[in-house]
């Protein structure tokens, strides 16, 4: 039986073990999960809490190139899956043509402090701006 792999890409404040109980859920209907989690990230969330400097300065290119490398690895692209941060990096990993499918969960459309409207991020210049289109626009 040639099972579709599926990759769970968590969000910021969360931690791989997060997606268990989907894993198990699409385990059972016949897909192949994977949870890995961030660069850096403890085995357990409570190693993680007692040294969050693991994470600290990651950003969106380093988190994307390491998705990147995982999703790159099976022989059949799998479907991405990712919850805010990892919705983020699940659709940037379709837009490259690294899944056939992506469903980002909860991703959040990102507003500037200074209210001139929504906020986007480049990824060459590694940082977000505030412009008055929105991204998906």
């Amino acid at each position: 039986m040639n099972r579709t792999p599926v990759v769970f890409i968590h969000g910021a404040w969360l931690h791989a073990l997060s997606w268990e109980s989907w894993a198990e859920r699409f385990s059972g209907r016949g897909f192949l999960p994977f949870t890995p989690g961030w660069p850096g990230k403890a085995a357990a969330v409570g190693e993680l809490r007692t040294s969050p400097e693991a994470i600290a300065g990651i950003g969106l290119d380093v988190l994307t190139d390491h998705y990147a490398g995982i999703v790159s690895s099976f022989d059949t692209a799998p479907v991405i899956v990712g919850h805010s941060v990892g919705g983020l990096i699940a659709q940037q990993l379709l837009a490259a043509n690294m899944g056939p499918a992506a469903a980002p969960a909860s991703t959040r459309r990102w507003t500037s402090s200074r209210g001139t409207g929504p906020v986007t991020c480049s990824r060459t210049r590694g940082r977000c701006s505030p412009s008055r289109r929105p991204w998906w626009a």
